[in-house]
Order: structure tokens, then sequence, then C-alpha cells
């Protein structure tokens, strides 16, 4: 349940950034709700991998953490030259 309501605290911070017109609007969306959704979402990660991998538990964590590492690295450039194509 807690993955859902995350997913669900995340997309909608995020459509409602969109709309934002002053900066505290950004603060509420992208600071506090994104964090407490993306928070959600990290927890029960975290606690599947804690389930699934009995032997090789410190692999599966180095690679969860380097994935989202990884991906806040290359989607910015990945999204800037999808915008350049589209436009």
């Amino acid at each position: 349940m807690a993955l859902i309501v995350g997913t669900v605290t995340v997309c909608c911070s995020l459509l409602a950034s969109a709309f934002a017109s002053h900066v505290w609007h950004l603060l509420l969306t992208q600071g506090i709700l994104y964090g407490l959704g993306a928070g959600a979402v990290n927890t029960v990660a975290i606690q599947y991998l804690n389930e699934w991998f009995l032997e090789r538990k410190g692999l599966a964590f180095g690679i969860q953490e380097s994935g989202a590492g990884l991906g806040g690295v290359i989607i910015p450039f990945v999204n800037t030259h999808t915008v350049r194509c589209v436009v």
C-alpha cells in the first residue's frame, strides 16, 4: 500500500509543480510532497531487497543504490536531448 501511495504522491507532486506560480509552490510540491513520496517508495524497495536477498544482500543494495545514482546523472541528459529532438 505504501508503494502505491508513494508513487501517486510523487506523480501528483511533479504534476502540481508544473503549475507553480510562486517559489513556495515549488518548495511544497518538489521539496516536501516529492520527498515524502520518494521516501515511501525507497523504504518499500529497501524492505523488498532485505526480504528477497539472503546471501548477497550487500551486492543487491549496491546495485540498487548505484542504479539510483546513475539515473540521477543520466536522465537529465536524456531529457535535454529528447526535448531538442521534439522541438
